[in-house]
């Protein structure tokens, strides 16, 4: 515990040597750590005087040593800690966050290389972007990795602390929707390096276990999801043997692994671990924190699933109200709540009602001053959704344009655009507009060979159904022909 203790007060920098002394002989038998070690590290810490949040840490720290504290009392002082950062970064808007990564990476890099240093100091930077990542400021998250990932890259090259940064880019470049970018990055170091993807030589640490938490993100971009369980049960278990079950960083873990049944369509599994991280995170964290707001939605998506709507409308409308007092009306995750109120709306057969909700969002997310476009995409997805289902075809047609030009920027000209491609053509072709919704096919299907190396066959068939239509009966049957080809050397 005060190893825990003096990690999460080395993130803010606020050393003294009397406090150091304090703690080093209560650290003296935990491996690898010393006091000369400490010592290193205060002396390249920088404190966020902004925030005052120094000394505020220090006193609660110094607290819980006086008293002797057990895990629950540390437990106490980190989520009221928590509370107390989050209130002055909402005052300040995150800036005076940033202001500190970037001088703790200018101080770090003025350092002699120090591998031991740099490796502790990657929890630090994690810490400090989690933080910015609630303000969907995944730009500045990035240029910071792509500083720290250059370093390591040049001086521990082919280390594990080279493939924690990796991962930790990669998964940070799709969340900011340079998804290409970051499929590369991962995927490529992943090829040259995969037999040393779970780190065996570090020791259990948050570093570890976040790595393969970004790990699972990556396999989730590139559709492999048993190894997304894979890798988040690895997280999950390590975090609860590391920090304990109610720590923040266990149940974030527990909430993606929930998620990960629900990717493999084993819903009855999905929901009974959301019904537990909603239960944990409400218990521990209270209900204004990010993962408890996070735990309640995926709850309320797992009962739509079974047909629960009375009980997920509950959650979802107890969630907007509390995120709206809290966040206000215009906070991005405020809009994706939006959103999953509107997909549930018109699973409630309450299309206007519905259409209502998603257009607000919609309204909203243009309203934005900055482009975020994992933030756009899928509100566009829906709100072309909910039009296509209430007659609204213009509106429709138009808001998938925006998603494929969207998604174009995010994943460049691949098979991640193949089902925004048939909404277009599924539209196109009820607005009477046939030659348009053949080209969108031919697309896909030149995106679909290139992904696989074979027509699939429900594209295939409504294709054939378009020419016949409106093409050449020469077209048609030549088209048909490949088609029957293919059923009949093809099981089914």
């Amino acid at each position: 515990h005060y190893k825990e203790m003096s990690y999460f007060l080395a993130t803010l920098g606020s050393w003294t040597d009397e406090l150091i002394f304090e703690l080093v002989p209560q650290i003296k038998g935990l491996r690898g750590f010393s006091k000369e070690r400490y010592r290193d590290y205060v002396a390249h810490s920088f404190v966020i005087r902004k925030l005052d949040g120094a000394q505020y840490l220090h006193d609660v720290v110094r607290t819980a040593y006086l008293k002797n504290a057990g895990e629950e009392f540390v437990l106490e002082i980190r989520l009221e800690f928590e509370k107390y950062l989050s209130k002055k970064i909402r005052e300040c808007l995150s800036t005076d966050i940033e202001d500190f990564m970037y001088a703790y990476m200018e101080n770090l890099e003025k350092i002699p290389p120090n591998y031991n240093l740099w490796y502790q100091s990657w929890d630090v930077m994690q810490d400090g972007m989690d933080i910015i990542s609630h303000y969907y400021n995944f730009e500045k998250i990035n240029q910071l990795c792509e500083r720290f990932y250059k370093y390591v890259n040049t001086n521990y090259p082919k280390s594990s602390l080279e493939w924690m940064v990796v991962s930790c880019f990669a998964a940070y470049l799709c969340d900011e929707g340079r998804v290409k970018e970051g499929g590369t990055l991962f995927g490529n170091y992943y090829n040259e390096n995969s037999n040393s993807v779970y780190c065996d030589s570090v020791e259990e640490d948050k570093n570890l276990y976040r790595h393969y938490r970004n790990v699972s993100y990556m396999f989730r971009a590139f559709y492999e999801y048993k190894r997304v369980k894979e890798f988040i049960w690895e997280a999950y278990e390590g975090f609860t043997r590391l920090v304990g079950e109610n720590h923040p960083l266990t149940l974030g873990s527990l909430i993606d692994w929930a998620f990960s049944y629900e990717l493999l369509e084993d819903f009855e599994k999905g929901k009974i671990l959301n019904e537990k991280a909603a239960k944990k995170c409400l218990e521990v964290l209270g209900e204004h924190h990010m993962l408890t707001y996070q735990a309640r939605n995926n709850l309320a998506m797992s009962y739509q699933h079974f047909g629960q709507y009375e009980e997920a409308n509950d959650i979802l409308e107890q969630l907007y109200k509390s995120m709206t007092t809290k966040k206000g009306e215009d906070d991005p995750s405020v809009l994706i709540l939006m959103l999953n109120q509107a997909t549930l709306y018109k699973r409630m057969n309450k299309n206007d009602e519905a259409y209502k909700k998603c257009r607000q969002a919609y309204e909203k997310m243009e309203a934005l001053p900055y482009s975020q476009p994992n933030l756009k995409q899928p509100i566009y997805s829906t709100y072309a959704s909910i039009c296509y289902d209430t007659g609204r075809l213009e509106e429709a047609k138009e808001s998938l344009e925006r998603e494929y030009e969207v998604s174009i920027q995010m994943m460049g000209d691949s098979y991640g655009n193949l089902e925004i491609l048939k909404g277009l053509a599924l539209v196109e072709h009820a607005l009477d507009m046939d030659d348009m919704a053949i080209t969108r096919y031919k697309k896909i299907f030149d995106l679909w060979k290139r992904a696989y190396g074979m027509e699939n066959p429900e594209l295939l068939d409504g294709l054939c159904g378009l020419e016949k239509k409106c093409s050449t009966f020469d077209e048609y049957k030549g088209r048909w022909e490949t088609f029957e080809n293919f059923i009949n050397n093809n099981s089914f």
